[in-house]
């Protein structure tokens, strides 16, 4: 017996640089003579002699890293690592083993480093996967050397520089997966000579120049997927030739010139996806002869024209993409015949006429988006009958007739949960057959000329969260039966001829906002209304008839921002009690009667106009006039005063009421459509800032006019800054430069549309907007103390645990009202702690929405056009797909819990390179055995009290609950706020001291 092989000695050193926490390598012996019966070693030995050695180690949970030795294993032909925690570096050594021809280190997300050069030597290399590494650096050119490469797969890494052109070499290469790296430059036009590729997937980089139109020599190619690059040029008709082609996926980048007649010849196509260029011209006809096409995507581009007839012959499409571009014409009645059909999103267009009845024979149809556009005529009563129906969604035409009135008579619409129609003519009475759409979530039926009552059934919609009939000609008092709805959210019953009020409210647990404005309402408000603690976002009973005085009951109403009681017959003094109303961003009481004193932590928000005709009203630099001594000494005015007052009242109601009208007119007749910027015009978004006469030309002065301007923050596209103005209010602007290119365009308008909508205390609020030159402006409201990640890392950190609790809680909060409330639900898609700031009481608000995404929820994996967020916080399916769900900002929120708990950074320079704060923690459990108390910020295991630790323990499992790597085993931000909530429930008696974090992950 001669003792262990020479391949034997070599494994058992590389077993050495290993933690093997499963004893998997447990058999790995020095006293056998081969190591061909080892557990992961396949081989042939002749005695000593090892012809050939496999190498399977894959799903081991294996750490450590990879020995350089393994260069020794000269007969090795397939390793195998993937899917475990090796970290390290590739070792350049393995370069040596010319017998390979397999290398997988799939997801070993810890390894990092550059691609060894010395791989290009593996001439018989057949498979190279290197997928879900942490790699930099470029791609070696030295890769055209491996003339038996097939497939050839580095995506989900961070890779830069271009695509070697030397792999146009590789003329064997069969599958090329670049995708989800930093990749730039053009695409090298010798790919073209790779005839076998039928897979390339290079999506979600920064590639630049054009398609090359030797892509059209790949006879063999399946599936081409560029989506989310920086591509410009036209889309080659060479493209036209690939008659294989299944998959065609271009979209997310800046394409220009028409949609080649000539793809209409690619008849195996199934998926086409052009969405978010440049396009313009027509929509070929010759699309039609696709008659395997399943999804054609060509939204959000600049195509003119009607819609050809001929797409009606894609009998296999499930999913047709058209919305926001500049069509014309009809819907054409042929779509009918469109049996699979699933989603039709033909919104935001300049269509005419009326909406095809021939529509209801697609009965799969699901999502149905015809909105922003010009029909006309009624809602055909066969869309009524679609039994799948999903999302109506036709704000924003001119529509008129009566609603349906076979909606919710028939068993078929129990899938109906969206019905958004605002901003038409409809007319008639709302049908009380609505309330047979049990799983109805949105009703939508505003600005119209709806009239007659609110149907009492509505109250039987179990799932109903935002109700909206304002703007309509509705009589008649509010059905008791409305509060009946514990999941409402919304409420809004503004500007209709409501004459009465349920006195009990109280039932509505969830509500945050409650518009009642612009009705007939009289008599005193009801005191309920203060007893519904959950209003958040706005109370707004304003322009009605109500008298007597402000409930005490108010007082609870601890998280309500916006309070409007203006334009009522109220009088009394305000009760003192509402100054616990911390939360409040705007307060309006204009003309009203109120007199006495305002509370105190109303006169930092309150203006001369949110105060205006109350004259006996108390308020700096003005006398008080209390109610007893109204009493005591006023005896009355005169009869003359009292004339003159009401001739006035009546004057300024009448042009209030003129004004009023016109604006409302001007509003009904105008599309909506993106903000028209008129340079140098600063508009005001924010009611609370509108008369606080606001001047651009100050905001010039004090950004990029200024010679030493007050620079919070900067990035490669915007710079925020600090704007003191001469009235002593304090704004923060952000300023994006750069001409007015599609991303810089995109980004602008992006956060006008998403922050401009959104009303949330843990929301930065947007003030206004303005272009000028080439800048565009953000007007925000100042936050002081700087982002989280500032406080954290760079200050004194936070020191107590309430307080980041507090700030737990409120990021939750915000995240819950964008991914739950908003409709459709919005992704901030790159929550980190430097985009949260935190107020003088330590209260977080979100910011910046340049890369929020509203979620289309028709589209089974959704995805997003480029790759957002930094790493650390990027939750792992959005790095390997670029799919989109709000799990992605579960997953960051997840880190930020991690930060607040650990002290760390996301990407600490303490941690090992490669490693990340989420791979840290649960690394140093793993390999170490690490306790609880190794792993909190220091300053948290200060707490002597066992239930606020007991409370952080709970948090910790709520942290990596969130930051699961399977997105379906994440729970909702909803969940999250709950959890949050009971979190701090929890007072056990028993003492808790050192908890293993492998103790605290959730059982999912």
């Amino acid at each position: 017996m001669g003792g262990l092989s020479p391949d034997g000695k070599t494994l058992l050193e590389m077993k050495r640089f290993l933690i093997d926490s499963g004893g998997m390598l447990n058999n790995w012996n020095a006293s056998d003579e081969t190591p061909c019966g080892w557990y992961g070693v396949a081989c042939l030995a002749d005695g000593l002699s090892v012809k050939f050695l496999n190498l399977n180690l894959s799903h081991n949970n294996l750490s450590g890293i990879i020995s350089p030795s393994i260069g020794k294993l000269s007969r090795l032909k397939q390793l195998y690592i993937k899917d475990n925690n090796i970290s390290g570096t590739l070792p350049k050594e393995l370069g040596n083993c010319s017998q390979l021809q397999y290398v997988v280190f799939d997801y070993n997300t810890l390894i990092s480093g550059t691609i060894p050069r010395e791989f290009g030597q593996l001439s018989k290399l057949r498979t190279l996967s290197l997928s879900g590494l942490q790699l930099t650096g470029d791609i070696p050119r030295e890769f055209g050397n491996l003339t038996s490469l097939s497939y050839l797969y580095l995506d989900n890494n961070i890779l830069s520089g271009q695509i070697p052109s030397s792999l146009g070499d590789v003329m064997g290469l069969i599958q090329l997966w670049l995708w989800s790296n930093n990749l730039s430059r053009p695409l090298p036009a010798s790919l073209g000579s790779c005839k076998n590729l039928f897979d390339i997937s290079l999506d979600g980089n920064r590639l630049e120049g054009k398609i090359p139109a030797s892509f059209g020599q790949l006879k063999n190619l399946v599936q081409f997927d560029i989506t989310s690059n920086k591509l410009t040029g036209q889309i080659p008709k060479e493209l036209g030739r690939l008659s294989a082609l299944y998959y065609l996926q271009l979209g997310n980048n800046s394409l220009t010139g028409q949609v080649p007649i000539e793809l209409g010849n690619c008849t195996q196509l199934t998926y086409l996806y052009l969405g978010f260029n440049e396009l313009t011209g027509s929509i070929p006809e010759e699309l039609g002869r696709l008659s395997s096409l399943s999804t054609l995507a060509l939204n959000s581009n600049s195509l003119t024209g009607q819609i050809p007839s001929e797409l009606s012959n894609c009998t296999q499409l499930t999913a047709l993409y058209l919305a926001i571009n500049v069509l014309t014409g009809s819907i054409p009645e042929e779509l009918g015949r469109l049996s699979a059909l699933s989603t039709l999103a033909l919104y935001n267009n300049t269509l005419t006429g009326q909406i095809p009845s021939e529509l209801g024979n697609c009965t799969q149809l699901t999502y149905l988006w015809l909105g922003e556009n010009e029909l006309t005529g009624s809602i055909p009563s066969e869309i009524a009958h679609l039994p799948r129906l999903n999302q109506l969604y036709l704000d924003a035409n001119l529509l008129t007739g009566p609603l349906p009135p076979e909606l919710g008579l028939h068993s078929n619409l129990q899938m109906f949960k969206s019905m958004r129609i605002k901003s038409n003519r409809f007319n008639g009475s709302i049908p009380s057959s609505i309330s047979q759409l049990s799983q109805l979530q949105i009703l939508d039926l505003s600005a119209n000329q709806l009239s007659g009552i609110v149907p009492t059934q509505i109250g039987i919609l179990p799932l109903l969260f935002k109700l909206d009939l304002s703007g309509n000609r509705l009589t008649g008092e509010v059905p008791a039966a409305l509060l009946n709805i514990s999941s409402l959210f919304s409420l809004n019953l503004d500007d209709n001829q409501l004459t009465g009020l349920p006195n009990y409210w109280a039932s509505l647990v969830h509500i945050e906002e409650l518009h009642l404005a612009g009705n007939k309402f009289t008599g005193p408000i009801p005191q309920d209304i203060g007893q519904v603690s959950s209003l958040q976002v706005i109370l707004d009973l304003s322009r009605n008839y109500f008298t007597g005085s402000i409930p005490d009951q108010f007082s609870n109403l601890r998280l309500l921002e916006i309070l409007d009681l203006s334009h009522n017959n109220l009088s009394g003094e305000i009760p003192a009690s509402l100054d616990t109303l911390v939360s409040l961003t705007f307060v309006d009481i204009s003309f009203n009667s109120f007199l006495g004193v305002l509370p105190p932590s109303w006169l930092r928000i309150i203006s001369e106009a949110s105060i205006m005709s109350n004259p006996r009203l108390c308020f700096p630099g003005k006398n008080c006039v209390s109610q007893t001594e109204e009493d005591v000494n006023g005896k009355g005015l005169s009869t003359r005063s009292i004339i003159a007052i009401t001739i006035s009242c009546c004057l300024i109601v009448a042009i209030s009421l003129t004004i009023f009208v016109l604006l409302l007119r001007q509003r009904q007749r105008t599309k909506v459509q993106n903000p028209d910027f008129s340079e140098g015009e600063l508009y005001i978004w924010s009611k609370e800032y509108r008369n606080k006469n606001l001047i651009f030309r100050e905001l010039l002065d004090a950004t990029v006019g200024s010679e030493n301007p007050q620079i919070v923050s900067k990035t490669s596209n915007s710079t925020v800054y600090k704007a003191t103005l001469k009235s002593g209010i304090v704004l923060a602007v952000k300023v994006l430069s750069g001409n007015m290119d599609a991303n810089v365009e995109g980004l602008f308008r992006r956060e006008i549309h998403t922050i401009g909508k959104l009303r949330h205390r843990n929301l930065v609020h947007m003030i206004g907007f303005c272009t000028w030159k080439n800048l565009k402006f953000l007007v925000l409201k100042f936050v002081n103390n700087g982002s989280l990640y500032h406080v954290l890392h760079e200050a004194n950190g936070l020191p107590d645990w309430d307080s980041r609790y507090r700030v737990a809680l409120g990021t939750a909060l915000g995240l819950e009202y964008l991914h739950c409330d908003c409709v459709p639900p919005i992704l901030h898609r790159d929550i980190k702690s430097a985009n949260i700031l935190l107020d003088d009481d330590l209260e977080p608000h979100i910011t910046d929405f340049g890369t929020a995404k509203f979620q289309d929820v028709s589209m089974s994996n959704p995805s997003t056009s480029v790759l957002m967020g930094i790493h650390g916080y990027i939750a792992p399916e959005y790095g390997l797909s670029l799919q989109v769900t709000e799990k992605i900002d579960v997953y960051a929120f997840g880190v930020v819990l991690l930060e607040l708990l650990t002290g760390k950074y996301a990407l600490d320079k303490e941690f090992p390179e490669g490693t990340n704060l989420v791979a840290w923690v649960e690394t140093n459990n793993k390999n170490e055995q690490n306790l609880l108390s190794r792993v909190l910020d220091s300053r948290l295991l200060k707490v002597n009290e066992n239930n606020i630790m007991q409370e952080i323990i709970l948090v910790m499992k709520i942290a990596m609950f969130c930051v699961n790597p399977l997105p379906a085993k994440r729970p909702t931000m909803r969940e999250v706020v709950t959890m949050l909530k009971q979190a701090t429930d929890s007072r056990p008696s028993q003492q808790l001291t050192m908890v293993e974090i492998s103790d605290l992950i959730v059982a999912v």
